[in-house]
C-alpha cells in the first residue's frame, strides 16, 4: 500500500530532502489540525534530527499537551526578557524532540519585541536539525514575521472542505506563499 503523499511520512521526506531548518505550520482550523505538526515534529525526531516546536498559537493547548498539561515558562516570556533561552526550553513527554510553549507573560507585552523573533529563531536554528513553529489559525500576515530567509511553509488540515482552510490557502497564495506543503491529518489527540 503506497504511502499518503501528504502524510506525516512523506512530508517528513520532503523537509530532510530540501534542508531548509524553518519549518512553518499553519493550521486553519486550530487545535485539531495542529495535532499535524506534532506527529510531524516527533517522525523527525523518531529519525535522529534535533528538533524543537515553538508555539505560536493564540491559547498554547497544543504544547500544553506535550507537556502533560504543564504551561510553563515559553516564547512570551523570552520575548518579554522575563526568561533565558535555557529556561524555556522543555523536552516533550513522547519523543526527544524539545518544546518552546506560548508561555506565561502577557502576550502584548510579548510582542512589543516581535522584532527579536528573527534573532531568536536564528539561534535556534545553529542547534537544531529543525525548528518548527506552528503558529495555528493565523494570516499570511502573521506569519511574515517568521519566514525570513530559507524557510518551508506547511499547511496543516483535517477536513479539505473546511471554508477555514479555503480561505487559508487562498490568503497564502494572493500574499506569495505559493509553494506551501499540506499536510493531511486526522482529529485525534496529541
Amino acid at each position: 500500500m503506497p504511502h499518503n503523499p501528504n502524510g506525516v511520512l512523506m512530508i517528513a521526506n520532503r523537509l530532510i530532502d530540501a534542508g531548509h531548518r524553518r519549518v512553518i505550520v499553519v493550521s486553519p482550523e486550530g487545535d485539531p489540525a495542529s495535532a499535524g505538526s506534532v506527529k510531524l515534529l516527533r517522525e523527525l525526531a523518531d529519525r535522529g534530527k534535533r528538533v524543537i516546536f515553538i508555539d505560536m498559537t493564540a491559547f498554547g493547548t497544543v504544547s500544553a499537551a506535550m507537556l502533560d498539561g504543564n504551561q510553563p515558562a515559553g516564547i512570551t516570556d523570552l520575548l518579554a526578557g522575563k526568561r533565558r533561552f535555557k529556561e524555556v526550553i522543555h523536552c516533550d513527554r513522547f519523543s526527544q524532540a524539545h518544546v518552546i510553549p506560548l508561555g506565561n507573560a502577557d502576550p502584548v507585552l510579548a510582542m512589543r519585541s516581535a522584532d527579536r523573533l528573527p534573532l531568536i529563531l536564528d539561534a535556534l536554528e545553529t542547534i537544531y536539525d529543525f525548528v518548527l513553529i506552528e503558529c495555528g489559525p493565523s494570516s499570511s500576515v502573521h506569519i511574515r514575521q517568521v519566514t525570513d530567509g530559507a524557510a518551508t511553509i506547511i499547511m496543516s488540515i483535517v477536513d479539505p472542505d473546511d471554508n477555514a482552510v479555503a480561505i487559508s490557502a487562498l490568503d497564502l497564495d494572493q500574499n506569495g506563499f505559493e509553494d506551501v506543503i499540506i499536510l493531511m491529518g486526522e482529529a485525534e489527540n496529541i
